[in-house]
């Protein structure tokens, strides 16, 4: 019987090794840190906690199903298991794998992600967050377009080093722009594949711009919509900061009721202490990308980062 091909990546500071190929995804040397396999989804996970018609959810292990795409099966932070529905297009596979699959992994290895995109200002990263159609990509494409290097587009990985200092790790050079984004940027969008799952977006390769090696985390701004009329700036501290990184987790949601276990909460706070927090509050009409960039920046050379 032939051995299947194991594919070798990198991507959220682990080394993947996968049944599955991902075209997206940097090839690794390291030793394995993650499985990615195709197999069988087991029906029932043991010691459920959470569930739904859709998925199954218990400290070790989480399993999901995506219609005529795929079931998901994460365990202990270390294996995926990939069940293919026989009409399954392998391009919406991997985005639910580099996805939830890879969110809820994370949260198994204590690992802090960010739903939101990291970019490298100076030699510190910067992450930006907030609810889905706030501006997080286009304010990182900004800050592409100004000259930073980019690190993450949906999920922000964070791990904590041997002095407790938050890094974010590199995920892949790939980022999905909206149409007005990607005109903005002054793409011609018919030399632009469009994204497999969401109409009006489309897939930009971004190899010269990405940063391939970790960061040291400094700060996270977190876009939200006002009512109002200007772009403002504000500073969280203490409590709030946390429990506005928390609601800002990516797959977060999913431990809402059972809550995350102690070395989570410790691994948060121990970032939360170590990095600035902006609101970056932004009318709900108008283009105020440039005026958001310039207030950020500001702050940020006030403050001695980039």
């Amino acid at each position: 019987m032939l051995e299947k091909p194991i594919y070798r990546y990198k991507a959220f500071g682990l080394n993947l090794y996968s049944e599955i190929k991902i075209p997206e995804l940097n090839t690794s040397e390291g030793e394995e840190d993650v499985r990615i396999q195709l197999g069988r989804v087991p029906r029932d996970i043991k010691d459920v906690l959470e569930e739904s018609d859709q998925y199954q959810l218990s400290r070790r292990a989480f399993a999901f199903d995506i219609e005529g795409v795929a079931k998901y099966y994460i365990t202990d932070g270390k294996e995926i298991v990939v069940e293919l529905y026989s009409e399954a297009d392998l391009e919406r596979v991997t985005v639910y794998l580099l996805g939830t699959a890879m969110g809820v992994l994370l949260i198994q290895r204590n690992r802090i992600a960010l739903h939101g995109s990291a970019v490298s200002v100076g030699q510190k990263a910067l992450i930006i967050t907030g609810d889905c159609g706030a501006g997080k990509t286009s304010l990182c494409s900004a800050f592409r377009k100004n000259g930073y290097g980019f690190l993450a587009d949906d999920i922000s990985a964070i791990a904590m080093d041997s002095d407790h200092q938050p890094f974010v790790h590199p995920a892949f050079p790939q980022q999905r722009l909206c149409t007005d984004t990607a005109l903005e940027m002054g793409y011609n969008l018919q030399s632009l594949k469009l994204a497999s799952m969401e109409e009006n977006k489309y897939i930009v390769k971004l190899e010269e711009d990405f940063i391939e090696e970790k960061r040291a985390l400094a700060v996270i701004v977190e876009i939200q919509i006002g009512h109002l009329d200007e772009v403002v700036l504000e500073e969280l501290r203490g409590i709030k900061k946390v429990k506005q990184i928390e609601k800002n987790i990516y797959c977060g949601p999913l431990y809402e009721n059972i809550g995350f276990t102690n070395d989570y909460y410790q691994a948060l706070l121990l970032m939360a202490k170590h990095v600035d927090y902006y609101s970056v509050f932004r009318p709900q009409k108008g283009f105020t990308v440039d005026e958001q960039l310039r207030q950020i920046i500001s702050k940020l050379s006030g403050d001695d980062i980039g």
